[in-house]
């Protein structure tokens, strides 16, 4: 196999043992060659193949540097040494008059998946997942003999927050805006438009579902 003139190699450069007399021994100086040669064969073959990674083309689902969503908080150290060190999110849950309605809003508008359906007592409940994440669900209660009463009317958010008890759950997308107006399209009620809270630095938004409960938008600012 012929090696590239752009990576010559050296037989002589070759660096020997200690004590060594390569003219005095013919079997010892052609290991010795070998030797260097395939090194120098792995060296010309890695540089050659970092030269062609450098122009092969992106994937096109991998972000640059700059268009990587910037840092969320930075958390302070986690605390394995605690007794409830196994805890991790896993979902919110809504109550609601009627499952199928509230499953058909999530699912037609929201672009939802079901993860799972189940009974309990007289309820019907399910999980609800994102259209891409599979690490957040939102539990839906629905139906039952004594039907859950009416959610307050909320007319904006400062009105909404003069109420104790739940209030709303936050999903985070990477433009506030342009996500308003999707749901818009598709006659989604808005109840608070886009807007800016610098201390956290976050453009938020508040729509709600059709039983009046608040779900939040947000988008990380640089």
């Amino acid at each position: 196999m012929k090696h590239s003139a752009a990576y010559p190699i050296n037989i002589k450069s070759a660096v020997l043992p200690s004590g060594t007399n390569a003219g005095a021994d013919p079997l010892n100086q052609r290991t010795l060659e070998q030797s260097a040669f395939k090194r120098e064969r792995v060296l010309a073959l890695t540089l050659c193949i970092d030269a062609s990674l450098r122009f092969l083309p992106m994937p096109a689902n991998r972000k640059t540097l700059k268009e990587r969503p910037v840092a969320d908080f930075i958390a302070p150290p986690q605390n394995s040494a605690s007794p409830f060190a196994d805890m991790r999110g896993h979902h919110v849950a809504v109550r609601t008059p009627d499952l199928d309605t509230a499953k058909r809003w999530y699912v037609e508008k929201l672009d939802f998946r079901v993860i799972a359906e189940w009974d309990y007592a007289d309820e019907k409940l399910a999980y609800l997942a994102p259209a891409t994440d599979d690490h957040f669900y939102v539990e839906v209660l629905g139906g039952g003999e004594s039907a859950p009463k009416e959610v307050r009317p909320y007319t904006d958010l400062g009105d909404s927050l003069k109420y104790r008890g739940y209030h709303h759950f936050c999903l985070n997308v990477t433009s506030v805006d342009e996500t308003v107006e999707k749901l818009r399209s598709r006659d989604v009620t808005i109840v608070t438009e886009p807007f800016e809270l610098a201390a956290i630095s976050r453009r938020l938004a508040f729509f709600s579902d059709p039983f009046g409960n608040l779900i939040e938008l947000a988008e990380v600012l640089a």
